[in-house]
């Protein structure tokens, strides 16, 4: 379940810059002239390369989030700011990623 979240994000990443792109370059006009066999192969490994960093940047921050609450006394006796540092960091990964 897990990789298949993954890949939708990506992918929904993906699509949805090139659409933008493609509509502020060419507006209504011929797709024909924004798609080749190139360009396609090109979005699949720029797909492949956002979840690969994806993984990366979660594991990285899972590791700096585990070392911040597991290290940190003061945390342990203030449940509401451990929880928010958590969800923060993994908003945080999400950013990195999606910059």
């Amino acid at each position: 379940m897990f990789g298949e979240a993954l890949l939708n994000d990506a992918v929904a990443i993906v699509f949805t810059k090139e659409a933008a792109k493609y509509f502020l370059i060419y507006g209504d006009k011929d797709v024909k002239n924004y798609l080749s066999l190139s360009k396609i192969a090109s979005k699949l490994l720029y797909i492949l390369a956002k979840i690969i960093l994806s993984m990366l940047a979660g594991f990285i921050m899972g590791i700096i989030t585990s070392f911040i609450t597991r290290f940190n006394r003061a945390l342990g006796k203030e449940p509401i700011t451990e929880t928010m540092i958590v969800v923060l960091m993994g908003y945080t990964s999400h950013i990195i990623v999606e910059a």
